[in-house]
């Protein structure tokens, strides 16, 4: 058993033994017999007495030999294949196992297939479990995209909810506190952002410094993306307010936050190579949410008259005050609203009609440069963030 789970480890036969033609016989070497490409190994038709060698430690020998020092019990240590250093540790532990000069050391088939089964069930959970990771990074149709190696063109959204929110204050606060207290804030904050976000259906696209920038209708359909984005930031801001800026600093007080929202349509595009791949919107409405954000209040969520008017027709419950109009910047004067609390209680989950065709995405850890440590810092609530610029999100 030990020599098949070996050769579909190494998708090898073991020493490398192969079939060779007898002719110049001599002019096949160790190399030759590690490298199955240099030469065409006859067919058993067209030479039946063809010779098989292998190799040993740099030695080339017949299958005879190579039997022999395999079965000779005082070799220390036995001689075995080598096995792939990239193998997973199951497999190297079985052939190892199936090896042992002791016949009756060596597992059942039973016990084989029972552990194999084991850690079938142990590597389609982990799968699963990165699965979930990357559709939390990326959307699905981007994901198949990549996986075949295709460019993503960019996609129109007609009709989606953007949310920017940032820290009131950050700036100064940070001043107070150490690096790895501005961290462990940032930490605590947007883990709640992170609940919120599965809760209400918000796409989180983007977390750098304490600035955070989110979407709704993206890349699940939700036709009520305003009323979701608005009770994703009124519970938000109810979150800050529960959430210490530095626990052993009370004196500092609670976290303040604001938050603004704008509806419209925008282009979503991959930015980046396959192997670095930034998802993110482009458009006027990110520049208007954007300019919601920064000319709101502490504690606030103001959005523009397209978001409100879809709350209140879909919504009605949350109370849509009128600012008045503001000068926001690029865009002139905007008539602008503040939004006040609802509990949400009725929400219903974010379908997913869009762009999930159920493909089968095989998108490797090593095609994103991810590895297991960051696996696990992702499951922790590390971000991988974009760059907020003036014209948009890059």
């Amino acid at each position: 058993y030990g020599m098949l789970l070996f050769e579909i480890v190494a998708r090898a036969r073991p020493f490398r033994v192969r079939r060779f033609s007898k002719t110049n016989l001599s002019a096949y070497t160790v190399s030759t017999i590690a490298n199955p490409d240099d030469e065409i190994i006859p067919s058993a038709e067209a030479e039946p007495n063809a010779e098989y060698f292998g190799s040993i430690d740099g030695e080339k020998l017949t299958v005879p030999e190579i039997i022999s020092r395999v079965s000779d019990t005082t070799v220390e240590p036995a001689v075995r294949p080598v096995i792939p250093k990239d193998a997973h540790v199951l497999l190297q532990d079985l052939c190892v196992e199936c090896w042992n000069k002791n016949p009756d050391r060596r597992p059942r088939i039973d016990e084989i297939v029972k552990r194999l089964g084991a850690s079938q069930t142990s590597l389609t959970q982990n799968l699963a479990k990165r699965t979930k990771l990357f559709d939390s990074i990326l959307p699905h149709h981007v994901q198949e995209k990549l996986s075949r190696n295709e460019p993503v063109p960019p996609q129109n959204y007609d009709n989606v909810t953007v949310i920017f929110s940032d820290v009131v204050n950050f700036t100064s606060t940070s001043a107070k506190l150490t690096a790895a207290e501005v961290g462990d804030l940032i930490s605590r904050l947007f883990t709640k952002y992170d609940n919120l976000a599965e809760k209400y259906g918000v796409k989180k696209l983007d977390v750098i410094g304490d600035a955070f920038l989110g979407v709704t209708n993206i890349p699940d359909e939700t036709p009520d993306h305003a009323p979701r984005a608005a009770g994703f930031a009124l519970e938000a801001i109810e979150a800050a307010k529960n959430t210490p800026i530095c626990p052993s600093k009370p004196a500092l007080g609670m976290c303040s936050i604001r938050f603004g929202l704008a509806t419209g349509p925008v282009v979503a595009s991959v930015i980046g190579s396959s192997k670095y791949p930034k998802f993110t919107l482009f458009g006027t409405t990110v520049n208007t949410a954007s300019r919601m954000e920064s000319s709101s209040l502490p504690g606030r969520v103001q959005c523009t008259e397209e978001t409100a008017a879809l709350i209140r027709q879909q919504r009605p419950s949350i109370d849509v005050e009128p600012r008045g109009k503001m000068d926001i910047k690029g865009r002139g004067k905007l008539e602008t609203f503040f939004l006040n609390g609802d509990d949400f209680k009725s929400l219903r989950p974010a379908t997913s009609s869009r762009n999930r065709e159920g493909h089968n995405v095989r998108l490797s850890m090593g095609d994103m440069l991810i590895d297991e440590q960051q696996l696990n810092q992702l499951e922790e609530g590390t971000d991988v963030g974009y760059q907020l610029e003036e014209g948009g999100v890059a």
